[in-house]
């Protein structure tokens, strides 16, 4: 790691009621890419030992769209060393990955179609130093995971194929097992985040505005919408949900288009949501949380590859 920085929260009101929160700041450090050659590396979740899982693309392979050759990556926190591999065989592009305690690695691959664009995407596991890819939850063809707990359950999303939305979200256990998570209403539901205890997270595009907003949908209960917009469009706030910890802390990307700003930020389960403020970076996103508040995430438009340590503020 290199280049460190230091970031502050700001509080805005867009959370559930109850007790007030103590300021947090971070330690910011950017992470290098994975070797010399790389032209970018970013870093989509971290575990409770510091490792985090993410994508790379040698500067050479980058620039031909969906039919780019990118790899997965994880790095090791102990070492400071990258571990890369290649998308399974059929496959050109790992879009986004992530990790569980056990080094267990999941996310999306994709198949470019040769003329810049899209001919499939699947979800894939990494481990035994290979790639391969998990059975489909819906049976669309197209789908994605997203997360992996400590149990190995993994939540993801697929395109819905009983016409009814365009995306679904979904949570696979180790049995083959599946549990659609579906935001009533939604044109997409993306389930981005499980924990341990089994809660998921995400966001989903409302089917009448056309906006992102966050849900949670705790173990064995009720989903709950965190985010809405009102007709007029006076708080008009985009939240897109990637990571969550085991107490229900969220962290993601936000977007203001009231006042024309973007940025990471971090939403305790009963408290208001926290704008980071990244010095240098006006596009941070937030990718992951683990159990001692240490983020990972992105900015540069994917470029630069962020870790956040929480420090006291002065």
């Amino acid at each position: 790691m290199s280049k460190t920085l230091s970031a502050v929260i700001l509080l805005v009101a867009l959370g559930l009621p109850g007790a007030a929160q103590a300021q947090t700041c971070y330690d910011v450090e950017i992470i290098p890419a994975v070797d010399a050659d790389n032209d970018q590396t970013s870093w989509y979740a971290i575990n409770d030992s510091g490792d985090m899982a993410g994508n790379y693309c040698a500067a050479d392979d980058c620039a031909f769209g969906w039919d780019s050759i990118v790899g997965g990556a994880v790095y090791d926190a102990a070492t400071g060393e990258a571990e890369t591999f290649s998308a399974p065989d059929g496959y050109n592009i790992i879009q986004m990955a992530a990790l569980n305690e056990s080094g267990l690695v999941v996310g999306c691959a994709i198949a470019g179609n040769g003329a810049g664009g899209i001919a499939g995407a699947a979800a894939f596991i990494y481990a035994d130093g290979g790639a391969s890819l998990l059975p489909d939850p819906i049976g669309s063809g197209y789908y994605a995971a997203t997360d992996i707990n400590a149990r190995g359950t993994i939540a993801g999303y697929s395109k819905c194929v009983d016409g009814t939305c365009d995306r679904i979200g979904w949570v696979l256990d180790k049995r083959g097992n599946h549990a659609e998570v579906r935001v009533p209403g939604a044109a997409r539901t993306f389930a981005f985040a499980i924990n341990d205890r089994g809660d998921v997270a995400g966001y989903y595009l409302d089917g009448t505005f056309g906006f992102n907003g966050a849900f949670f949908l705790p173990k064995g209960g009720e989903l709950e919408i965190l985010t809405t917009v009102d007709i007029f469009f006076t708080d008009f706030v985009e939240v897109y949900v990637y990571g969550m910890d085991n107490e229900g802390t969220l962290v993601g990307q936000y977007i203001d288009y009231v006042n024309e700003e973007m940025g990471g930020f971090v939403w305790p389960r009963w408290g208001e949501m926290e704008r980071v403020d990244v010095p240098g970076f006006w596009d941070a996103s937030f990718t992951g949380i683990n159990e001692s508040g240490a983020i990972s995430g992105t900015a540069g438009g994917g470029s630069v590859g962020l870790f956040l340590a929480p420090t006291e503020c002065e």
